[in-house]
């Protein structure tokens, strides 16, 4: 599977993962930038299962979130956990 189309099956894996639509996802990965976080660890990633790929996913926007709040699933949208 070329790169291209394991950063595809990644992005399809985590909508599905957080209950949220495919275009959300995206706008996670582009204003997360993703795609270079899986780019950059490709050969990791690529021999990882997809439950782990999307929990380390879910934990380097959180990360890259801090103070502003954790994301959560909630059937088709994205939140931020106001309560602290």
């Amino acid at each position: 599977m070329s790169k291209k189309e394991f950063m595809n099956v990644c992005l399809d894996n985590f909508s599905k993962y957080m209950h949220i639509g495919y275009d959300n996802a995206l706008e996670l990965f582009n204003e997360y930038d993703i795609f270079s976080y899986i780019n950059e660890f490709y050969d990791v990633l690529n021999g990882s299962d997809y439950s782990y790929i999307n929990k380390d996913i879910e934990i380097y926007i959180s990360s890259k979130r801090q103070g502003m709040g954790l994301i959560y699933r909630d059937k088709n949208k994205i939140e931020k956990n106001k309560s602290r």
